[in-house]
């Protein structure tokens, strides 16, 4: 039981060619940190390229989802937080 409103914590390998589909949380926020591989991050229809050391910030109610375009897995740290 954590102390902090953690919902989750996950160590993710998003494989070549795959991705996390778009889609869209509730009243909370949602962290990508980039530990290897590159990919098209689409936050509310904007898209940006992500690497390693990139940390993106899913906001309450966006949509959002993550693309792996790059020629490795890419290797993430994802954790949600409840907004109290």
């Amino acid at each position: 039981d954590f102390a902090a409103p953690i919902r989750f914590f996950h160590h993710t390998i998003l494989p070549v060619g795959t991705s996390i589909g778009m889609h869209k949380h509730e009243d909370d926020q949602e962290f990508y940190v980039v530990l290897d591989g590159t990919g098209i991050m689409n936050l509310d229809g904007t898209e940006y390229p992500v690497g390693p050391g990139d940390v993106i910030v899913n906001k309450p109610f966006g949509e959002h989802g993550l693309f792996n375009t790059g020629e490795v897995p890419m290797e993430l740290l994802v954790f949600e937080i409840a907004n109290r």
